[in-house]
């Protein structure tokens, strides 16, 4: 994450502003991306500031950032603290922006009246309109937001996910209730990059003799480990002192106050910014990963960057049956797809089992996440037939 820190700190502690090249808007070759106010979490990594940074060491693409947002949605980024921005509006051939719940009417007109040739891009990264009554972020989205987010939707030329789940509702969520079908779908997937490794260095774990199984998830979804809550006492009674369960960006209490995983025993850990995300998992030393996700509509949407950073760094993962997980992972080669209690024990306990299985499944898919979806050049193709 070096060079993400490295960009992030000349941001934010540049004080004249940066003003564009307008000489290389002559080259018909070049296109010219400007990615406005990328979110300093996760989704900004993987969505924005990998792509900008990616992009930029091709000869055919020129990129550029402006202004940095913080984490939440809520609080967007402040049009008038944006130095030279009428120069790089017009500099630009697409702008891409990440999800707006404020109202942008005016200001996409404005652009396209400075820059008329102008696309503009939204990036979604989740379906706000299909929140459960219990995911936290629910409380915090309110009907004048989504109505904003629809309009902004409405007015864009591209709108690209991750996942083609939300680019069909949103699709048909416009033409519903927008009459809108003019606007273009992108599937653009989430890459990996060596960026995020470069300061990721082996460590040995402390406890060589037991063996790691390890869950990540956040606050919001911190209820789909319930469905391996009855495997793992099982599993835990069985093993005893031979295993670790090993919680990664949660802290095991949910926000009613209950902690639903009380009965087993488990070293949590909390979540770390981005920029240092990477490195801890890789000092947790995990044998085995586990994501379950529950089968519910609004998780078909769910994202797939835990599963590509965990096999990434060479982790086995077995995965919920019937979910995002189906597009990566090939069954019984690269990881394993599970349903019930029972499938997910058996499973289990056949990586603990056998080591040479479990660690023959970490190569494979490490070896696969990086072929397929890394940024070389089938993946950059995405990026040229999406702009060109």
């Amino acid at each position: 994450m070096k060079t993400i820190k490295e960009f992030i700190n000349k941001k934010q502690k540049t004080r004249s502003p940066e003003a564009p090249d307008m000489n290389s808007r002559d080259s018909m070759d070049v296109v010219h991306i400007l990615f406005f106010s990328p979110k300093l979490n996760a989704t900004g990594y993987y969505r924005m500031l990998l792509p900008c940074l990616e992009l930029a060491k091709t000869s055919n693409f020129k990129t550029h950032v402006i202004g940095l947002s913080k984490e939440d949605f809520n609080a967007p980024f402040e049009l008038a603290k944006v130095p030279l921005l009428d120069d790089w509006v017009l500099w630009a051939d697409y702008m891409v922006f990440p999800i707006l719940t404020k109202d942008f009417m005016y200001f996409f007109k404005a652009c396209k009246v400075i820059n008329p040739e102008l696309q503009i891009v939204m990036d979604v990264d989740l379906v706000l309109h299909t929140l459960s009554p219990q995911d936290p972020l629910h409380k915090k989205t309110t009907d004048e937001m989504l109505t904003a987010f629809g309009d902004n939707l409405n007015l864009v030329d591209i709108i690209t996910a991750h996942n083609d789940y939300i680019l069909d509702f949103y699709q048909e969520f416009l033409e519903k209730h927008y009459d809108n079908r003019s606007i273009f779908f992108a599937h653009i997937p989430n890459l990996i990059s060596l960026i995020g490794y470069q300061e990721i260095e082996p460590t040995m774990p402390k406890d060589k003799d037991k063996l790691r199984i390890g869950m990540l998830v956040n606050q919001r979804y911190a209820k789909d480990l319930e469905l391996v809550l009855e495997p793992l006492q099982k599993i835990q009674e069985k093993y005893k002192d031979k295993i670790s369960l090993i919680v990664f960006g949660w802290n095991g209490l949910l926000q009613d106050g209950s902690k639903p995983l009380d009965t087993l025993a488990i070293e949590y850990h909390k979540s770390v910014p981005f920029t240092n995300h990477l490195k801890k998992l890789s000092t947790l030393h995990l044998d085995i990963a586990l994501l379950p996700i529950q089968n519910k509509a609004s998780r078909r949407f769910a994202s797939d960057m835990h599963y590509l950073e965990l096999v990434s760094l060479g982790i086995p993962v077995i995965a919920s049956k019937n979910s995002i997980f189906n597009e990566y992972i090939i069954e019984g080669k690269i990881g394993n797809l599970v349903q019930g209690a029972s499938q997910w024990q058996q499973t289990i306990e056949k990586y603990i089992e056998n080591e040479s299985h479990r660690k023959a499944i970490g190569k494979a898919a490490k070896e696969h996440i990086w072929d397929v979806y890394s940024y070389d050049d089938q993946n950059i193709q995405l990026f040229t037939e999406l702009y060109f």
